[in-house]
């Protein structure tokens, strides 16, 4: 598998195009964040993160990558040209936390809980996306989302192995030594959910988050269109946050931490 985010001068000339643009976030953030995930100064992780403000778009995604993770006992329908990835960069919008939006520059009808987005699209419609954060020494997978109504155009694919096994070669290629994936036992939209849930009566008092990760994908179904009715704050169930976040990083050999994060490092 290639893509064009690991040909450089593809990055520079892409990069060359938008460099007299003004908008958004300073260099120096992208300078910051760099140095905070690898402890050094490298002009071309800052570029590669400059890219998801500039809405770099890896057109070559759906043949060159996403091609390879068709499931077994499926056949595309789609045409894999039409896949494709788009960079995005959160905002963060408003002085006051419970007023404030984190929409994306691009995608400004999408909230995303990460600075840094690969976004899949298909005829430049998003469909799904995963977003991570610079952390010290490592970037962290906190976003792993498919968009709501669009399931018919992923479903041919094990996508969130495709998305998270190319966030991981994009930062091993920059040079960032470890990628983490936050666990569902430490999100926030998850454990939302569950306490909304609990209130409303939906899980039982005696119910433990660890047993509401465990409860079969069709019990969890019930439990949600049973949320639905009593307008609880559903964002992310348990059990499919385990599918989406855990399962996948096991999947794709990350390790498991002792804060129960997944942790992949190339050194």
């Amino acid at each position: 598998m290639t893509s064009n985010f690991f040909d450089d001068d593809a990055v520079r000339r892409f990069f060359h195009e938008f460099e007299s643009s003004n908008y958004g976030y300073p260099i120096s953030l992208f300078q910051q964040d760099a140095h905070k995930m690898t402890d050094r100064k490298s002009i071309n992780l800052v570029n590669s993160l400059h890219l998801f403000q500039k809405a770099y778009n890896d057109q070559s995604f759906g043949i060159d990558w996403l091609a390879a993770y068709v499931l077994s006992n499926r056949s595309v329908t789609n045409e894999l040209s039409s896949y494709r990835l788009q960079f995005d960069i959160q905002q963060v919008i408003g002085k006051i936390e419970s007023d404030r939006t984190y929409d994306g520059l691009y995608f400004q009808y999408k909230s995303f809980d990460a600075r840094y987005n690969f976004c899949l699209t298909y005829d430049h419609d998003l469909i799904a996306s995963v977003g991570f954060s610079a952390e010290d020494g490592f970037g962290m997978i906190r976003q792993i989302q498919g968009i709501q109504g669009k399931g018919d155009l992923l479903k041919d694919f094990a996508w969130e192995k495709a998305m998270v096994a190319y966030a991981s070669a994009w930062m091993q290629a920059r040079d960032i030594p470890e990628v983490r994936i936050m666990s569902v036992y430490n999100n926030k939209q998850a454990l939302v959910t569950f306490d909304s849930l609990k209130k409303k009566g939906i899980y039982g008092q005696e119910v433990s988050f660890e047993q509401a990760v465990g409860l079969s994908s069709s019990k969890e179904y019930q439990i949600r269109l049973r949320g639905m009715q009593a307008k609880a704050n559903i964002h992310l169930m348990p059990h499919r946050g385990f599918l989406t976040y855990d399962q996948v990083a096991i999947e794709c050999g990350f390790v498991q931490l002792d804060d129960r994060n997944y942790s992949l490092k190339f050194r």
